[in-house]
């Protein structure tokens, strides 16, 4: 018995093109989708970045302008040398906050069109004031250096100088035509003494006492 001849169905050109279609379509929106919730989260972070940037531009200001002052403020002591302070640890320490001063950049402006990281100066004015104050505080380490230099030099004059004192003292007992001379100069020994027994005597206070036991001790030699 002859088989019964199923005849072929052809597949509707259309229904493919409809479901192609369909299938691009749907990738469209799904990509379409992604991207539009992407820039949704970009704006946000921009406007929030932009909102930041205006409510900390005083601030920035303010520490730009601190810094500024303090680098000025220290402009004469940046001058002192190795060789003018007690510890030469606080002249480079200067010299570092002052070079990490100087490197630090300019903050953009708050301009819509700006990139979102660019807007960003909290970071920045944290680093303006942190700067600002290793100066100042750096400049002042120096200073008082240097001022301890002043008094280690002068104790060491007036030491020596109390040692010509009381040499001289000694030699000329009996072997002057005024005593009141010598009485000058045991004076002048004795306040050099004390003052050299001081935990923290003054430059000022080191220098005078050294030009006081100068001036008694050349008299009693002239």
């Amino acid at each position: 018995v002859a088989q019964p001849v199923i005849p072929e169905r052809k597949i509707n050109p259309w229904l493919i093109v409809t479901i192609v279609a369909t299938v691009v379509i749907i990738i469209g929106l799904v990509i379409g989708g992604l991207v539009y919730w992407n820039s949704l989260k970009k704006d946000d972070a921009h406007s929030t970045a932009m909102s930041q940037c205006l409510s900390s531009s005083d601030n920035y200001t303010k520490a730009s302008e601190k810094l500024s002052k303090a680098l000025e403020n220290s402009k004469s002591v940046q001058a002192i040398t190795d060789g003018q302070v007690a510890d030469a640890a606080t002249v480079s320490t200067l010299k570092s906050a002052v070079t990490e001063a100087n490197s630090i950049g300019k903050a953009a402006s708050c301009n819509y069109i700006a990139p979102t990281a660019s807007l960003s100066k909290r970071a920045l004015t944290a680093k303006l004031e942190s700067s600002a104050k290793a100066v100042t505080t750096a400049a002042k380490a120096v200073t008082k250096s240097q001022e301890q230099k002043k008094i280690d030099t002068a104790k060491q004059k007036l030491q020596s100088a109390v040692s010509d004192a009381q040499q001289t003292l000694a030699d000329s007992d009996g072997a002057v035509s005024d005593e009141s001379t010598r009485d000058s100069l045991q004076k002048a020994l004795d306040d050099a003494n004390a003052l050299l027994k001081q935990s923290n005597p003054k430059a000022a206070d080191l220098e005078k006492s050294l030009t006081n036991l100068q001036d008694a001790t050349k008299a009693v030699k002239s």
